[in-house]
């Protein structure tokens, strides 16, 4: 049991990786265009719980938490607040776009470079984030689904 522990370990340092890796390539565009781009750490986020979520809908059978019950209700409660932050940031986003503008934060670039890093910033950020509130929802149903099959079933 102990070896099976380490394997699902060190799979999810494997995939810690793979998800900076993805939020490197998606941000690598902002990051050199756009230095003072205020919304970072809230992409990173929206990246990270898109993967991890998605990974966990899918693949739970493969991971550490697959047998763990109490964990799994956790995530379940935990899901709810983090569905209302993530929706808050997906506003706070467009709240910025309305009112300031990317081209408030890229005066540097020209009027076709900027228009086009706007789309690619917007598109971006709005797919990760509302992605990952799609896939947090149907993650909370997916740990209640587990713990019912874990309980009467014995599968995951």
């Amino acid at each position: 049991m102990e070896k099976k522990l380490q394997i699902a370990l060190r799979l999810e340092l494997v995939w810690l990786l793979f998800t900076l890796l993805v939020f490197l390539i998606v941000a690598a565009p902002v990051y050199l265009k756009i230095p003072g781009f205020p919304f970072y750490p809230v992409n990173f986020v929206f990246v990270a719980v898109f993967i991890t979520a998605t990974r966990y809908i899918f693949l739970l059978s493969s991971t550490f938490l697959a047998r763990k019950q109490v964990l799994k209700i956790f995530f379940f409660f935990v899901s709810i607040p983090l569905v209302f932050y993530l929706v808050g940031e997906i506003h706070g986003f467009q709240t910025f776009l309305d009112e300031e503008g990317l081209q408030s934060i890229m005066p540097n670039l020209s009027l076709q470079e900027g228009l086009q890093m706007a789309g690619y910033v917007r598109a971006e950020f709005l797919f990760f984030g509302v992605g990952s509130v799609i896939a947090v929802v149907a993650f909370a149903f997916r740990m209640l689904i587990s713990v019912w099959r874990l309980h009467n079933r014995g599968t995951v």
